[in-house]
């Protein structure tokens, strides 16, 4: 994922795997709120609920799309 491409989904409700700082996956679901590089650190992908850098994303479904009939 791209900083451009995580900036299109700013709104839209994800559902995100991630890596956290034990190397366990998590999974949550929230609204994307921001997209923002962070020097030192990276990408950081600003959550209603946490905010995750970028890099540890493993893999995320947007959940605002609704399956086909």
């Amino acid at each position: 994922m791209t900083i451009q491409h995580a900036k299109e989904l700013i709104g839209k409700h994800l559902k995100v795997t991630f890596t956290d700082r034990l190397g366990n996956e998590q999974v949550i679901e929230g609204h994307l709120i921001e997209v923002e590089f962070v020097p030192m650190y990276g990408t950081k992908l600003t959550f209603d609920s946490v905010e995750i850098l970028m890099e540890r994303v493993i893999s995320f479904f947007d959940k605002s799309l609704k399956p086909a009939a």
